[in-house]
C-alpha cells in the first residue's frame, strides 16, 4: 500500500502547522512575561481575570486549538475504522480489535483530514475492498458506549500522528502510527 497525497503539499502543511503551533507558543511565552510585572497583575486583579501562567510545554493541547481552524488537504491516507453496521438491524457491532467481517457499513475517518469514508457493499466499495487499498487502523474495542462507537480511539490517533508530526516529521509520524496501533483489513505489512 502506497500513502496517498502529494509529499510536498503534505510537506507544506505540516510547515504551516508548525508555525502556528510556534507562533502560539512565542504569544503564551509574551503571556507569561507580563505575567511577571506586578502592573499587570494588579490590573489583571482589579478586572477580575484571571493571572494563571500559560503552559508552554503541552504540544497536544496548542494542536487540539489549533486544528479546529486548521485544514488538511493531501494526507497519508491512513484512516481509523470508527464504526461497524449491521444493515438489518441498523445497530452498531461490537467488536474487540477486529470489526466483525459480517458487517454491512464500515465507517472510516482520515486521521489528517477528517474525511469519512463510508462503505456498503450495495451502494459503493466493500469494506473489504477498502481495507485492501487503504491504511486503516482499529486501535480500540467499539461497545455500545456512544463515545467510543463515535470514536473508536480516532482522536487519540489523530493527536498521536500530530504530536509527533510536530515534534519529528511526518514520516516519523507514519512509523510511530503504524506501529502503536494495529492495523485491520486484509493486507498487512
Amino acid at each position: 500500500i502506497e500513502l496517498s497525497g502529494g509529499y510536498e503539499t503534505r510537506k507544506n502543511e505540516l510547515t504551516q502547522l508548525r508555525k502556528q503551533v510556534n507562533a502560539e507558543i512565542a504569544r503564551r511565552q509574551k503571556i507569561n512575561q507580563y505575567l511577571e510585572s506586578n502592573d499587570v497583575l494588579e490590573y489583571i486583579k482589579l478586572i477580575g481575570g484571571s493571572a494563571q501562567k500559560k503552559d508552554l510545554e503541552n504540544i497536544r493541547e496548542m494542536l487540539l486549538e489549533i486544528l479546529k481552524n486548521f485544514q488538511v488537504k493531501e494526507t497519508n491516507g491512513i484512516y481509523v475504522c470508527t464504526k461497524a453496521y449491521d444493515e438489518d438491524s441498523h445497530a452498531p457491532l461490537v467488536y474487540y480489535r477486529q470489526p466483525d467481517s459480517s458487517a454491512d457499513r464500515k465507517c472510516y475517518m482520515d486521521i489528517e483530514s477528517k474525511k469519512e469514508v463510508t462503505t456498503n457493499w450495495i451502494y459503493g466499495p466493500s469494506a473489504l475492498d477498502f481495507e485492501r487499498s487503504h491504511i486503516v487502523l482499529n486501535p480500540f474495542n467499539a461497545s455500545y458506549n456512544d463515545k467510543e462507537i463515535k470514536e473508536n480511539g480516532y482522536e487519540d490517533v489523530r493527536m498521536d500522528f500530530f504530536e509527533e508530526s510536530y515534534r519529528h516529521g511526518q514520516d516519523r509520524a507514519v512509523q510511530m502510527i503504524l506501529k502503536k496501533y494495529p492495523r485491520i483489513g486484509s493486507y498487512h505489512s
